[in-house]
């Protein structure tokens, strides 16, 4: 029986922060045209809004969307989006999470692609040296590192589940994606312990059994972890999905994991059935 790694809350302290600490991003109080706390919130979502539709578009792996997601948010703790676009942050992040992928673009490409989702038109004479001066700023910042993957889980001893955990898992993945997108608690929690919170979310609306712990209780009593605080952090990931897009959670309910995996993705992948500005719709625009 797979087990969960012990794991401990905040192992890279680097990439963790406060709600204060957060909320005095370089964004807030800049000397070119300052952000309110909501106006920077906003530009991270309408960042991170380009990351998701490019996700929609070329169905990259969930994993990538993740990372480029993360990157994202980190990136934005050290530089103002006064100063780095938008269009070109996102570009970049993609083309650093995706290149563990086997069919990867350049950064060129995702850009161009980026660029068509928005409708955006840039008037840039040299746009291959302004791309590769965003890709060298997202590496020497360090938001890459340390490395960011999802964990394993303790699958069922059943080999009747076989088929479906992986499904199970992809769901919990695009989950955990959309989460770090409404907000920002993936740098305030590590990321495997936010993957977590996902999981309990999951299950909780599909079902889904995972194997118990050797003292025969939950499986998350394996993590070095508060089951108090995975569980308090999993209402706030249901919590922040029934705020911004009950659909996800609606989808999810009653939903028999055992679908094919193309069905899966249509659960909960964004496409064109969502409005194109759903992660923006919470935040008014006038605080930018």
């Amino acid at each position: 029986m797979a087990h969960c790694a012990p794991l401990s809350e905040h192992r890279d302290s680097r990439w963790i922060f406060t709600e204060a600490e957060i909320n005095r991003a370089p964004s807030v109080g800049h000397s070119i045209s300052p952000l309110s706390i909501n106006g920077e919130r906003y530009m991270r979502k309408r960042c991170i809004n380009h990351i998701l539709r490019y996700h929609g578009l070329k169905t990259s792996k969930p994993q990538t969307s993740l990372r480029a997601v993360v990157f994202t948010h980190r990136f934005y703790m050290d530089h103002p989006f006064q100063i780095w676009c938008t269009l070109k942050v996102a570009a970049a992040c993609i083309f650093e999470a995706s290149k563990v992928e086997v069919h990867k673009l350049s950064v060129r490409e995702i850009y161009n692609y980026i660029c068509t989702l928005t409708n955006s038109v840039e008037h840039v004479p040299d746009i291959e040296k302004e791309l590769k001066k965003y890709t060298a700023e997202i590496l020497a910042s360090g938001v890459t590192h340390p490395p960011i993957s999802t964990p394993t889980l303790p699958f069922h001893p059943d080999s009747s589940y076989r088929e479906t955990d992986l499904a199970f898992y992809k769901v919990c993945v695009l989950i955990c994606v959309f989460s770090t997108s409404f907000n920002t608690l993936c740098i305030q929690h590590d990321i495997d312990v936010l993957f977590y919170a996902c999981v309990l979310v999951v299950q909780k609306y599909t079902g889904y059994p995972l194997a118990e712990a050797e003292d025969g209780g939950p499986w998350y009593t394996n993590l070095s972890l508060s089951s108090t605080t995975l569980k308090q952090l999993s209402e706030q990931v249901e919590n922040s999905f029934q705020k911004h897009t009950p659909l996800v959670l609606w989808l999810l309910d009653d939903k028999p994991i055992g679908v094919s995996m193309d069905e899966i993705h249509k659960l909960v992948v964004l496409d064109t059935d969502y409005p194109s500005d759903f992660l923006l719709r919470d935040v008014s625009s006038e605080d930018n």
